[in-house]
């Protein structure tokens, strides 16, 4: 299953949003697995609206990002373009 992160910072959180669960999740930190307290929050965008579940993470990986979606949220607005090239590479 995959997951929405979002760090603690983005939202106001509260009892009123804690679902009083946690995801197990993989190399967020510097910690091989790290569970994440979930909380719902309200997404609005031109993708989706709506409530959804995310995790709260401390950080994410990635300069000046604030929150991970996967393509599930969406409904299938978003096409993923594969990026191919010419000739293989190994590294």
């Amino acid at each position: 299953m995959q997951h929405k992160l979002m760090l603690n910072s983005v939202l106001p959180l509260s009892v009123d949003t804690d679902l009083h669960k946690s995801v197990l999740v993989e190399c967020i930190s510097d910690t091989k697995y790290q569970f994440l307290p979930l909380h719902k929050v309200c997404l609005k965008s031109k993708y989706v609206t709506g409530d959804a579940t995310v995790g709260i993470a401390d950080e994410i990986p990635g300069e000046g990002v604030h929150m991970l979606l996967w393509n599930d949220i969406e409904g299938g607005h978003v096409i993923m373009c594969p990026v191919l090239c010419e000739k293989p590479v190994v590294e």
